[in-house]
């Protein structure tokens, strides 16, 4: 009876509720929001804006949802192949994208900074406050975050603790809603609060908050990709932590510090770097972690991905999946974020196409829904995808994946400078690479389009390959430009010599192989094999994976000699470094057999064909043993426990 009483009173409660926000007015709101409970607050809030009678018109399929955003495929938007994509109507289609409200009460007008600060303490209805904000920067335009973070900087509060607390919450916030300059600017501002005006009495509550504030703050400038504030930022970082380490009885949590760090280096490239912080994140979460343990572990199942570690990666993957609470759909959104990597790597070994990007479609209707179409998170997820969708090499579906990248990648960049980043920013920047790259292989479509007799006589077909030419060189020409502006911009924008600007030499390389000048690829791909010597070593596989490119150029060149030391050295780096028979030493196996077939060595190409069966016989039941759930049968460790993390790292030896 109890019970029913309390679905009744539930019920009599949400009836009331519901009518009052169908009456409501302005005065009645701003009175409301003055008296009230935060978390009443925000319920109120959110049905008198009327959100959820709109979400509930769109599609529950989250796939489908992200991919028709993703192509622009979605009403009232036709179908169009992306060479018919104006700048009005890919806004069009934005605007179909924007989440849909009702304000008859002038919401963002009082939506200042002291509401702000009472909707943020509602931790557990912090997806919705997500949503506020961007209904806000829909109102007030995209200059309304930069504003309301000038506002808070601006603002004279007596109280410096009270600054402090104010200025770690906003500074979190804006990052995590996807605002990374505005929230750099927060934090920076509240880093000089605490080392300059803050007098604090207790050394542990100071160097929480000091960890705090460098933790999101090196999280945003290293998404933003301003690698010279964050190497400033990672300096203040490694002395804070090193501190906490000398405190006899450590209490401080560090691993989401460290998760920082290894995102750091993860974003420049350096990968070896990201997994050292990222295996001291696991190992230095604390019993009660909770959700904090998703987020690290899920960062590590990425790292371990990229490295091509598996293994490690599956184990960690296991051990989220034994994780039972409820999350938010922010904590979700970043766990899929993380996870994206490998399921793509996962699908990809087993050629399983149509289930590639599935993850990247649900990203961005998290995205959307969270943080809105007009978002640099939204954009970045886009990028992604395109870079992986376009690693996907298929001639016979060339043209659909040309078209498919390019509408995604146009929302992306329009996004990009709709909301304001400068053209000098790395993200925009790589967004226009990656256009580049894309544009290669529709130059190759161009000039494959007409390489026989199509019926047409002899003048017409003339003029028409004429034409394609003429297009061909202008756009690779475009690209050419594209490339090396990168790599300027690249250049002033980090510290020289690192992984990302070896990368961006093997890019230009491989760029210029394809456009036949042979002489000016060889030297980039010498410059990115120096650095990645300097950096890695001469048996790592992203050394080996430029020493691949460099064999493809002696091919290209007809010096077959010089190809087979070269894929000899890139296999043993592989067979050394990769745990089971990936595509990568696969697909160079194939290489080196072509070698051999053009150098008339039947015996070689005898042994390398026999090689090849054996791996690809043994690739199936190694495929079968990743995706195995039984993986570590033998370890006595509690699941989701830190013993267990602990096994996983360090190849657990039970029995």
């Amino acid at each position: 009876m109890d019970f029913l009483f309390d679905l009744d009173v539930k019920s009599l409660y949400t009836l009331s509720l519901n009518q009052l926000c169908i009456t409501m007015d302005e005065t009645t709101l701003r009175s409301l929001l003055e008296q009230l409970q935060p978390s009443l607050c925000l319920e109120i809030l959110w049905k008198t804006l009327c959100v959820d009678d709109f979400r509930s018109k769109i599609k529950v399929d989250k796939v489908s949802s992200g991919h028709e955003m993703a192509l622009i495929m979605s009403n009232p938007t036709p179908f169009l192949s992306y060479s018919q994509l104006t700048i009005d109507k890919i806004e069009h289609h934005g605007a179909s994208q924007q989440t849909e409200f009702i304000d008859n009460v002038n919401f963002s007008s009082f939506f200042n900074q002291e509401l702000f600060f009472k909707l943020v303490e509602v931790t557990n209805l912090r997806d919705q406050l997500f949503t506020l904000f961007q209904i806000c920067v829909q109102i007030k335009g995209f200059n309304f975050p930069l504003n309301f973070a000038q506002d808070w900087i601006a603002s004279e509060i007596l109280d410096i603790n009270e600054k402090v607390e104010r200025g770690l919450k906003l500074g979190v916030f804006l990052g995590d809603s996807g605002w990374l300059n505005e929230s750099a600017l927060v934090l920076s501002h509240t880093y000089k609060i605490i080392t300059t005006k803050w007098m604090c009495h207790d050394q542990k509550l100071q160097l929480l908050k000091t960890l705090q504030c460098l933790t999101k703050w090196l999280i945003v400038l290293s998404y933003y990709h301003n690698f010279k504030d964050a190497k400033i930022v990672l300096r203040h970082m490694l002395h804070t932590i090193h501190i906490i380490k000398q405190i006899e009885e450590k209490t401080l949590c560090i691993a989401y510090a460290c998760v920082a760090v290894s995102e750091y280096y993860f974003k420049l490239q350096q990968f070896d770097e990201a997994w050292s912080w990222g295996a001291k994140a696991i190992l230095e979460l604390h019993k009660n972690s909770g959700h904090l343990k998703v987020i690290v572990l899920s960062h590590g199942v990425k790292v371990c991905t990229v490295l091509n570690k598996l293994n490690i990666a599956r184990m960690l993957k296991t051990q989220m999946n034994a994780f039972k609470e409820e999350i938010s759909d922010y904590t979700l959104y970043h766990v899929l974020l993380n996870e994206s990597h490998y399921f793509y790597t996962i699908y990809q070994q087993q050629h399983i196409l149509p289930w590639l990007f599935r993850n990247h479609y649900i990203l961005l209707d998290y995205s959307r829904n969270l943080f809105g179409y007009y978002n640099l998170h939204t954009a970045m997820i886009m990028v992604e995808y395109v870079t992986l969708r376009h690693a996907v090499r298929n001639g016979f579906l060339l043209k659909f994946i040309i078209d498919d990248t390019m509408r995604c990648l146009l929302q992306a960049i329009n996004i990009m400078h709709k909301i304001g980043l400068p053209d000098d920013n790395m993200l925009l920047v790589k967004a226009y690479q990656m256009k580049t790259l894309v544009v290669q292989d529709l130059v190759v479509g161009l000039e494959n389009e007409y390489p026989y007799s199509i019926g047409l006589n002899d003048f017409t077909e003339r003029i028409e390959r004429q034409n394609i030419k003429r297009e061909s060189r202008e756009m690779l020409r475009k690209a050419e430009i594209f490339h090396l502006n990168f790599l300027e911009k690249n250049l002033k924008s980090a510290i020289r010599n690192t992984l990302v600007t070896a990368h961006l030499h093997t890019y230009l390389g491989r760029f210029y192989i394809f456009q036949k000048n042979y002489s000016r690829s060889k030297e980039l791909l010498f410059r990115a094999l120096e650095i990645k010597k300097l950096l890695l070593g001469e048996n790592h596989i992203s050394f080996a994976q430029t020493l691949s490119v460099l064999a493809r150029l002696h091919v290209t060149s007809n010096k077959f000699q010089e190809a087979e030391v070269l894929y000899l050295q890139v296999i043993k780096i592989y067979q050394n470094s990769l745990d089971g028979p990936h595509l990568e030493l696969q697909l160079t196996i194939l290489e080196l057999m072509e070698v051999y077939k053009n150098l008339n060595n039947t015996e070689k190409w005898n042994r390398y064909s026999n090689y090849f069966t054996w791996l690809n016989k043994t690739y199936n039941e190694w495929l079968l043993e990743l995706q195995s759930i039984g993986i570590d049968n033998n370890c006595k460790k509690e699941d989701f426990s830190l013993e267990k993390f602990k096994c996983i790292l360090n190849k657990c030896n039970c029995n």
